[in-house]
């Protein structure tokens, strides 16, 4: 039973890492509010935290349409 604990809390681990990871590099495009209120979140409630930031801001990065995936291509 202990083996699932650590699978679980190994599982929990990477995904709060990647998310504070993912935060950290959006920062140029995010505003600095909403980067210091996710970090915030993700830190203080890290299960929720990062499960919540995953859903809002999922493959697509946040962004809701093809024109902003669009526009946010061409600014790199």
């Amino acid at each position: 039973m202990s083996f699932f604990w650590w699978i679980l809390t190994i599982g929990v681990l990477i995904i709060w890492i990647a998310s504070v990871a993912d935060i950290i590099k959006r920062r140029k495009i995010l505003s600095t509010t909403a980067v210091i209120t996710w970090l915030l979140v993700v830190i203080v409630f890290p299960v929720l935290g990062s499960i919540v930031y995953l859903m809002v801001n999922g493959a697509s990065g946040g962004l809701s349409n093809r024109t902003d995936i669009r526009d946010h291509s061409r600014m790199m």
